[in-house]
């Protein structure tokens, strides 16, 4: 029989001596009662790690805590150290809040479990979508320029300083025959501003 008090099932898992039930309770919270799984969700000192790798804390007093009173750790570390005025997003420069949806505590190292002040950051929620998104320069048929040591598409190289036209007009250069340093640095021949 399982070894759990009040448990009437016949015990399946020998190593443990347990019923099904409670070795998946086990293996899900790291005990075998629902009222030891409470006490250790509610343990200050207790964490648990979520099914997409952040860790959560139990934390009810906390102005950022969620109606359970949990709180994911990265939050709670850079609130602590910040306070309510949050700093403008890292990389845009936009106004930032406590927002769950619009704005996120980001993990520069992109390491979930890693919740150092140092490795956090407020950004909003467009440059956290997107800045680990990787273009890769010569996949599906992009092409690369390298000027100066430097390899980026022709895209990327139209939002640099000093360049003038677009990445389709970067394309449609080189195409024709131009350099790669002429296509991205020429002057633009049409519809120049009178500034």
């Amino acid at each position: 029989m399982c070894c759990v008090d009040g448990c009437e099932r016949e015990s399946m898992y020998k190593s443990k001596d347990v019923c099904q039930k409670h070795y998946f309770r086990f293996m899900r919270n790291g005990v075998f009662t629902l009222k030891g799984c409470r006490e250790s969700v509610r343990d200050p000192d207790a964490s648990h790690v979520t099914s997409n790798g952040y860790i959560v804390v139990y934390r009810p007093e906390h102005p950022l805590s969620r109606g359970t009173g949990h709180i994911l750790q990265h939050r709670e570390v850079l609130y602590n150290s910040i306070g309510e005025n949050t700093p403008d997003c890292e990389l845009c420069g936009c106004e930032t809040s406590w927002e769950i949806y619009k704005y996120h505590v980001d993990h520069i190292d992109e390491n979930k479990k890693n919740n150092e002040l140092e490795n956090l950051r407020m950004l909003c929620n467009s440059c956290n979508v997107t800045r680990t998104k990787k273009i890769h320069v010569n996949s599906l048929g992009r092409k690369s320029i390298t000027i100066n040591g430097t390899t980026m598409t022709p895209e990327e190289w139209s939002r640099c300083e000093g360049v003038v036209v677009c990445g389709a007009t970067i394309r449609r250069r080189l195409s024709r025959g131009m350099s790669d340093f002429d296509s991205v640095f020429g002057v633009r021949l049409t519809h120049n501003s009178n500034d």
